[in-house]
């Protein structure tokens, strides 16, 4: 009988989460920064800011 070790979760979270960064095209870590807070930003209430966080442009 063969014993297989399982991968632990943190080696199972870096292979999936670089899957999810190749089936969006690898995109630069500033643009998944920019794009996330632009989500947060649209998700807030109007006149609510994010303390500690400056508006950014979102990247085109």
């Amino acid at each position: 009988m063969e014993s297989r070790r399982r991968p632990s979760p943190r080696t199972v979270f870096a292979q999936q989460f670089a899957a999810l960064f190749e089936a969006a095209g690898n995109p630069t870590l500033r643009r998944v920064a920019t794009a996330a807070q632009a989500r947060m930003r649209a998700a807030r209430a109007a006149g609510q800011n994010l303390p500690g966080l400056p508006y950014r442009r979102p990247c085109e």
